[in-house]
């Protein structure tokens, strides 16, 4: 036999091993659909109780009312629990959204706890940059060390100096610039 003889493709029959009545299978579409609303029951309830475990955590923290059993810090209340220390404090974060407006219960039960914190993330992100300067340093290298030590401590005041020289005293930036095209030839 050559080579080209020996390559054979078998299909599995993908049902094999299911009822193969209607009735069986009726049955077996009856108790998948079943599991699959018992899931989505368990998904809510549990969606539900995190929610009801970030107000609690959240009232607790704010009231102090972890200093009733002798806790110094709300870190060490979180300790004696299941709850993780990072969960926790995600879940804060995104109570304090809720109570400031930018989120609700039904946007995180429909999203999920994690793409809610994504999302806040994404805006605190966008506001950061909002507040950054926009304009980007300057880079240039000085031939002299004192002035360069000079400028180095005095960078506010540099800004301040080449800002007010290009916007109020463009007479002398022209003669600075007629003195370096000189300079150059």
């Amino acid at each position: 036999m050559s080579k080209k003889d020996k390559k054979e493709i078998i299909l599995n029959d993908r049902n094999v091993g299911f009822g193969e009545s209607s009735s069986n299978i009726k049955n077996d579409e009856k108790e998948y659909q079943n599991y699959k609303d018992r899931l989505k029951k368990i998904t809510v309830n549990e969606i539900n109780n995190k929610i009801e475990i970030m107000e609690i955590l959240y009232n607790i923290r704010e009231k102090k009312l972890y200093r009733i059993d002798g806790y110094r810090r709300f870190v060490d209340f979180l300790s004696q629990f299941v709850i993780g220390r990072s969960q926790a404090f995600l879940y804060l974060r995104l109570y304090r959204r809720v109570l400031m407006g930018e989120l609700n219960m039904d946007e995180i039960k429909q999203i999920g706890f994690r793409e809610a914190y994504r999302k806040i993330r994404e805006v605190d992100v966008k506001k950061n940059r909002s507040k950054e300067n926009l304009i980007k340093p300057l880079r240039f290298q000085l031939k002299n060390q004192n002035s360069y030590d000079f400028y180095k401590k005095n960078a506010k005041l540099t800004g301040f100096i080449l800002d007010r020289l290009f916007l109020q005293k463009q007479d002398l930036l022209k003669e600075f610039v007629n003195e370096f095209e000189s300079s150059r030839k």
